[in-house]
């Protein structure tokens, strides 16, 4: 027996089975923690994104991406952990990541379109625009498109990428022929 009892526990530490044990533990540890981060960090971001005022959607949507991204991290951290060689993972993932890109290539262009409008809010909710032959009131600005009400009761969705590609008139407010006989400064009264 030695002076130090932690020194007589080295030879059951070198078990493969305690070793594994070791390995599992630590996975769960870089688990629970990158959960955790990846949950600050998104609560973070959104809030420093509504600091400056950015679209409650568009705030939404990165710091999502954000929580997505952060997990992958550490879904290929605990795999290494365990022992599974994450470079081929990683090299997997980049080629289905370009084919995805290359597939979806004109919703991603949507998709930077509508980050663009939502954060330098060209127009808002309720402005008159006409663009890509639609004249309509904006009724909401999505991620991936934009929809007009006309003044025909119809809806259109509109492409964001559209929008940024072509030339946009903003039109003064003009009512509609049920909102022109109305008085919009009182509340219609409850039956």
């Amino acid at each position: 027996m030695s002076n130090y009892p932690l020194a007589d526990l080295n030879p059951y530490l070198e078990l493969p089975a305690v070793q594994w044990s070791l390995s599992l533990l630590k996975a769960v540890a870089i688990l629970g923690g990158g959960w955790l981060a990846a949950h600050l960090g998104m609560r973070w971001l959104a809030a420093g994104l509504r600091r400056v005022h950015l679209d409650p959607t568009l705030v939404a949507f990165l710091s999502s991406l954000t929580y997505s991204l952060l997990l992958v991290v550490v879904a290929i951290a605990v795999l290494g952990q365990l022992g599974v060689q994450t470079a081929s993972l990683v090299t997997v993932l980049g080629a289905v990541g370009l084919a995805l890109a290359l597939s979806l290539q004109s919703s991603l262009s949507n998709l930077a379109s509508g980050i663009i409008i939502l954060g330098y809010r060209f127009f808002h909710a309720g402005d008159t625009i006409e663009v890509a032959g639609a004249r309509g009131q904006v009724t909401e600005m999505l991620i991936f498109h934009t929809i007009l009400s006309m003044e025909d009761g119809q809806r259109v969705l509109i492409p964001n990428s559209k929008i940024t590609s072509e030339i946009v008139r903003h039109l003064p407010y003009r009512p509609t022929a049920s909102e022109a006989g109305k008085d919009i400064s009182v509340p219609a009264e409850r039956e």
